[in-house]
């Protein structure tokens, strides 16, 4: 298998390629996460009304966020088809590209809570068992985006892929997620530490540079495990 860690500098190649990526980081990641931070600044105000039609509200907000969050992801895994080496090559520009990934966006949301479902229900029963089926189930977003198959059948498809490989796939997931967030949420963790002892208003500043650096991070982590994925298909 190849290293992890070309497969993360091949998704940021690929990043870097399609510019159109940065609309999708742009609009569909990073203003969604800088309105959900806005929201839950005010909820630690005390500002925003936390009970009866307060609390529709924002759970109404939560769940517009996380739906439009799911659209762009579902665009990069458009947009990331190429790396799969699908002939249908993902559409160039921005509005195409959320057009074709529109009808993802129920699949991939409604498939990710059954997978938390299970997740869950395993972990209760049994811890290991739930670990590795998160393991083995992970890659159900990327077959959603890239073989047309959804719900229980992504999530069957995902672990008939992993199974033998699970520890394998397991090292892998966790130098994406370490390689690619870590950097950013200690970053974040010391500049919140540094400015709260200057000016506590400038926290804003540093949780808009924070949701800047994981939406471009989210998106390079998509692409890796798409490339992933494929190498965990062949080997």
């Amino acid at each position: 298998m190849h290293s992890t860690l070309s497969l993360i500098g091949t998704a940021w190649k690929a990043y870097r390629k399609q510019e159109v990526l940065n609309l999708v980081a742009l609009w569909l990641i990073f203003l969604p996460l800088c309105a959900s931070t806005l929201v839950e600044h005010l909820m630690e105000a005390n500002v925003l009304d936390r009970t009866g039609p307060g609390l529709l509200l924002i759970i109404g907000f939560w769940v517009a966020v996380t739906l439009i969050v799911t659209w762009g992801e579902a665009c990069v895994l458009v947009t990331g088809r190429s790396l799969l080496g699908k002939k249908d090559v993902s559409p160039k520009t921005f509005d195409a590209i959320k057009q074709e990934s529109s009808g993802l966006i129920v699949p991939l949301f409604l498939t990710e809570l059954l997978y938390t479902c299970f997740s869950v229900f395993w972990a209760i029963l049994l811890i290991i068992p739930g670990i590795i089926y998160g393991i083995r189930a992970a890659f159900y977003y990327v077959i959603i985006g890239t073989e047309g198959i959804s719900y229980r059948e992504a999530l069957n498809r995902s672990k008939d892929i992993v199974r033998g490989k699970t520890w394998d796939a397991f090292l892998a997931m966790v130098t994406i997620a370490i390689v690619l967030f870590a950097p950013v949420l200690l970053a974040a963790t010391i500049l919140y530490s540094t400015v709260e002892t200057i000016d506590a208003r400038f926290v804003h500043v540093v949780s808009i540079l924070q949701n800047g650096a994981m939406s471009v991070m989210t998106i390079i982590a998509i692409l890796s495990m798409m490339l992933l994925y494929k190498q965990l298909k062949e080997s």
